[in-house]
């Protein structure tokens, strides 16, 4: 991990060729795909787990690939001392492609870490457009590395 990054998990989450995406509580950053960052003690896959569980209150998925090497963005300068205080210039995120293996009403946002407002399933060409502004290329890549799974 580059110093400076926050390290974390990220989850692109599939179901009938489509992508789970939610909207944050504070409006901020449009859509997204569930991640979060990594405790020290925990390994990826546990993070992954309990992000899923904070995030959109189930577990229900089935890992079937990983980027094995974190992707990087940094935050937009006019927020880099905001968020986390400052300790951070942007995220380094080792993304997990899962199947979802639940019934949508096993999706639950209102948990005690809640962070979304809202969530839908989303076509893959709909999902760079969704998502705010620093993070497309990070997207694109991820989208790119897990496009075989979406034929």
């Amino acid at each position: 991990m580059i110093k400076g990054y926050r390290p974390g998990v990220g989850a692109m989450i599939r179901k009938n060729n489509k992508i789970l995406v939610a909207k944050r509580l504070d409006g901020s950053s449009g859509m997204q795909m569930p991640q979060g960052g990594i405790e020290s003690d925990e390994s990826l896959q546990e993070v992954l787990f309990r992000e899923l569980q904070e995030e959109i209150g189930t577990q229900n998925c089935q890992i079937l690939s990983r980027i094995r090497v974190p992707l990087y963005y940094d935050f937009p300068s006019s927020l880099v001392h905001k968020i986390y205080n400052g300790k951070y210039q942007g995220q380094g995120i080792y993304w997990f492609l899962l199947d979802f293996l639940g019934d949508d009403s096993e999706i639950n946002l209102n948990t005690c870490h809640r962070e979304f407002s809202s969530w839908a399933w989303c076509d893959k060409e709909e999902l760079v457009n969704g998502v705010v502004a620093f993070k497309k290329t990070m997207y694109k890549t991820v989208l790119d590395f897990f496009d075989w799974a979406f034929i």
